[in-house]
């Protein structure tokens, strides 16, 4: 029988830290997964002409059994984002995502270790 785990939610200061450490690219990723909680899919597939400086907003081709749908972001998102370059339509374009995924999950990992040792520090 397999029994449900609760999913780990990391506090905001966590996300926050995470974002502030990582580059650019990589940075602006996490914060667009933050603040419109999409998946990393449908942020991958973001490109320039689905975000609207006026509205403020994004518009999300869905992947999976998802909607599409048209979602709001920060004037501080869209600055960020826009400071990225276009070099191809879509956003985030780079090798592939599982590329992206790997060293965002390296990232974390040196991040979380981090903090142990400094955990391990204060006590």
């Amino acid at each position: 029988m397999i029994q449900d785990k609760p999913i780990f939610l990391p506090l905001e200061s966590q996300l926050n830290a995470l974002i502030a450490n990582a580059r650019l690219k990589m940075s602006v990723f996490l914060q667009f997964l933050k603040e419109t909680g999409v998946d990393s899919g449908e942020a991958w597939n973001l490109r320039w002409v689905d975000i609207d400086s006026q509205r403020s907003t994004v518009s999300v081709i869905p992947t999976k059994n998802h909607n599409s749908r048209i979602l709001p972001v920060s004037s501080n998102l869209l600055s960020r984002l826009f400071r990225l370059p276009r070099k191809e339509d879509r956003v985030f374009a780079c090798k592939d995502l599982d590329d992206f995924r790997r060293r965002y999950e390296e990232m974390r990992n040196k991040r979380a270790l981090g903090e142990i040792a400094l955990n391990a520090l204060i006590f």
